[in-house]
């Protein structure tokens, strides 16, 4: 093979390398939002009320809208459900028929780069866990420090859980579909894509750590 065209070759490798990285990135870190027009346009419920349940719409620093649901049990927990990964608070609501009748109260919100959160991509559990804890500290205040829950699915799991670690106010985690390591579940999304996992998987993930 002449010089020029190996040296061709290896360049246009490494570019759609390059570019399917930057594809893992950017799908990684600004997911699909879920939004109320997308659940208008599948025919889902877009907020409790359409589930027949009461609920207030409550604001935690101006940037973490939650929705606080009345639970049937006022002796229960208040819950708090972290969503998974391209989903919302409006995805979440499917666990509201299953958990609102056995708590004091369950609080849905958004997490970074999801729904209707103000900020523009996923951190993947960097800094969610603080906002999470935004919300603890404003349940404490309001809500006369009832017994707190989290309840997290999929990449919630691992922002419950990490903001559980050494937190007195939390009596409890629920994990549902957690994954052991971040790069699987970025592997699963590629492999959706019909793109091969190596080399620009690995590559994308040293960018984002």
């Amino acid at each position: 093979m002449p010089l020029g065209l190996a040296i061709l070759f290896i360049v246009s490798a490494l570019v759609l390398i390059a570019l399917q990285a930057y594809m893992i990135v950017r799908l990684t870190m600004r997911p699909p939002r879920r939004t109320e027009g997308v659940a208008i346009a599948q025919g889902w419920p877009i907020d409790p009320e359409a589930l027949g349940v009461a609920y207030e719409d409550w604001s935690i620093d101006d940037d973490l809208d939650t929705w606080l649901i009345t639970g049937g049990d006022p002796t229960g927990p208040t819950v708090i459900l972290s969503h998974g990964w391209a989903d919302s608070r409006i995805g979440s609501l499917g666990w509201v028929p299953v958990i609102q009748p056995r708590v004091a109260n369950l609080i849905l919100y958004d997490l970074r780069g999801h729904g209707d959160n103000p900020h523009p991509y996923s951190t993947l559990g960097r800094d969610e866990p603080a906002d999470l804890q935004r919300i603890i500290d404003a349940v404490n205040q309001r809500l006369d420090t009832p017994p707190i829950v989290l309840l997290g699915v999929s990449l919630g799991v691992g922002i419950a859980v990490q903001t559980a670690l050494n937190n007195p106010d939390i009596r409890g985690v629920i994990a549902d579909s957690s994954f052991l390591i971040q790069p699987n579940a970025s592997g699963r999304i590629v492999a959706r894509m019909g793109l091969p996992r190596w080399p620009a998987t690995p590559l994308a993930w040293l960018y984002m750590r």
